[in-house]
Formats: structure tokens, C-alpha cells, sequence
């Protein structure tokens, strides 16, 4: 036990059996490589991940594939050595250190996507600082329709209200 923690928010496109299939295949596609392949780089295992979501689906081989496939920010974080390793697919991590964001985002590629069999994804390694707060999320807060004018909220807007409730308490920050 080298002190790693993985962590991930992870987003599967496509409602009721397309996207808990997704889900599953998913799971076991991360388990996999974490678990079996012993993979402990974020870019590695969503490289496998992707392989192993198009492999399950067989998408090369078929011209009616299923076309869901994950949005993904996965991280390393190793509290000691205070380093965060991430690599994303389309999700990004966002650190508020000293009331400042400091956003990486992840590749503008979906996990089990017909292109990513010929990309790879970028591993970037963050050194943190005592006090950083780090947030990982999907598109699904910032897409939501709501508020006063019955609109969405965007990606801008929640980075902002992710930095203004850093300061709270954890707990407080959940409710907010």
C-alpha cells in the first residue's frame, strides 16, 4: 500500500437499459483494470477502460453499435506526497486553492467512442497544497434546467458556485 486513493465521477449517456448496461460494463471495465491489469495511472486505465467498453460492445465490427458511451474524471490522489493525478474523458477537476480555480480539463473524448481506440488519453499530475479542495463532476448539475428563469445552469456558473462554496464546512458544501 504505497498511500494511492482512486476516485472518479463517472457519467454514462443513454437512459434506462443502453445506459445501465453502460454502467456495468463500465464497473467491470475499471475493476479490471485496477484490480487485475494493476494499472495505477489515470490515463492507462481509462485507455483500457475505452478498449475494453468497445471490445464488450463490439463496436469495430458492427454498423448498428450501440452509440452511448461515458463521461469520466478519474483520479489518483495520494495524500502524503500531496499529488492528484486525473485524467478525463470530456469531465474535468477543478481545485479551489486560496479561493482561486484552477481547472484541468479532461480530453475531448468519450470513453468507448469509435475514435478512442486511436487516441490516447493525457495523464496530468497536480502537487497540492494544504487547504485545496478538490471537486470532480458531470455535465449533469451544469445541464440541469432550474432556478428563477427556468434555465440551465452551465459549466461557467457552476465552477463559480463551486468556488464561492469552498469555504464552507464539507458538510455545508453538500447542502449548498
Amino acid at each position: 500500500d504505497n498511500g494511492d486513493v482512486f476516485f472518479s465521477a463517472v457519467d454514462c449517456t443513454g437512459h434506462g437499459v443502453p445506459g445501465a448496461l453502460m454502467s456495468i460494463v463500465g464497473y467491470n471495465g475499471l475493476n479490471q483494470a485496477i484490480n487485475e491489469q494493476r494499472l495505477d495511472e489515470p490515463a492507462q486505465i481509462l485507455n483500457h477502460l475505452s478498449k475494453s467498453v468497445n471490445q464488450s460492445l463490439r463496436k469495430a465490427e458492427r454498423d448498428d453499435y450501440v452509440r452511448d458511451g461515458m463521461d469520466i474524471s478519474l483520479c489518483k490522489l495520494n495524500h502524503g506526497k500531496m499529488k492528484l493525478e486525473f485524467s478525463g474523458a470530456l469531465n474535468p477537476v477543478l481545485i479551489v486553492r486560496n479561493g482561486e480555480p484552477l481547472l484541468t480539463k479532461g480530453d475531448r473524448i468519450a470513453i468507448g467512442s469509435l475514435d478512442s481506440d486511436n487516441r490516447s488519453f493525457t495523464n496530468h499530475t497536480i502537487d497540492l497544497q494544504p487547504g485545496d479542495n478538490i471537486y470532480i463532476y458531470s455535465d449533469g448539475f451544469a445541464d440541469q434546467f432550474g432556478g428563477k428563469a427556468g434555465k440551465k445552469m452551465k459549466a461557467a456558473v457552476m465552477r463559480q458556485h463551486l468556488v464561492e462554496v469552498s469555504q464552507l464546512p464539507m458538510l455545508k458544501q453538500g447542502k449548498a
